[in-house]
């Protein structure tokens, strides 16, 4: 019997394109390629901002940059991350826009000890500035999480504090006590594959994993009759608006 030492190449490109319903057109190239690489779940469309993305390799060299795609249709340095007390800077966390002035930070990993955080951050636009949040009920990393209605947060699933595959779903409400509060609600129907899934919401909560299509309705995860027709690996996804293809 023989062997053979199979590799898999990897090649990473800058490239960004835009869609205007009818072609693809080229944009302003990343300004880092490592961008492409490792990244936490950080994606952020900021109103009177621009678009928000953070390269995170932290669970590797614990090495995080920071980029703003402005309005001007320029790469920028975006926010620095705030400084968690940690000895090291958590990565695998995730990042959803609030409400038109903050940002969400939840979550993560210190990378020296493999350990899962359940801290929580706020980025204030007007002010330029972090101020932390309170801690989510359960420690986690590598998890979904979006912005809801009445500037509320939901993070779904991800790593335990033990290295578990949690299945918790858990809300941040502003109006719960000063300050804010979480709450649990129902548990996902299934394994939550990590790299595999997406929450997303539109006037109402979606849940993709694998090629399964959730919805949350009165706190009960409905599957839909509609399944993806392939298996994605790793997916950013967003919610397209009716009107986004003009019509002809």
């Amino acid at each position: 019997n023989s062997t053979s030492d199979a590799r898999i190449s990897y090649s990473y490109s800058d490239k960004c394109f835009t869609f205007d319903g009818y072609s693809w057109e080229e944009m302003a190239s990343l300004p880092n390629t490592d961008l492409t690489r490792f990244s936490s779940k950080f994606s952020v469309q900021v109103v009177n901002e621009g678009w928000w993305i953070y390269q995170d390799n932290g669970v590797f060299d614990n090495h995080i940059n920071s980029y703003l795609f402005d309005k001007d249709q320029t790469w920028k340095e975006g926010p620095s991350f705030p400084d968690y007390g940690y000895h090291t800077t958590p990565g695998a966390f995730c990042g959803t826009q609030v409400n038109a002035s903050h940002t969400i930070v939840t979550g993560g990993i210190i990378n020296n000890d493999g350990s899962s955080i359940s801290d929580v951050w706020f980025y204030n636009w007007e002010d330029k500035s972090w101020q932390a949040g309170p801690n989510m009920t359960i420690p986690r990393r590598l998890h979904d999480c979006i912005g809801i209605s009445n500037n509320r947060v939901m993070v779904t699933g991800g790593v335990g504090l033990n290295e578990e595959a949690l299945v918790s779903v858990e809300i941040f409400d502003p109006a719960l006590r000063p300050g804010g509060g979480w709450y649990q609600v129902q548990d996902l129907p299934e394994d939550d594959y990590f790299y595999d899934t997406t929450l997303l919401f539109n006037s109402e909560i979606i849940w993709i994993n694998v090629r399964h299509i959730w919805k949350f309705v009165d706190n009960v995860w409905l599957k839909l009759d509609n399944e993806l027709s392939y298996y994605p690996w790793s997916p950013t996804t967003i919610l397209v608006p009716d009107n986004f293809v003009p019509s002809k």
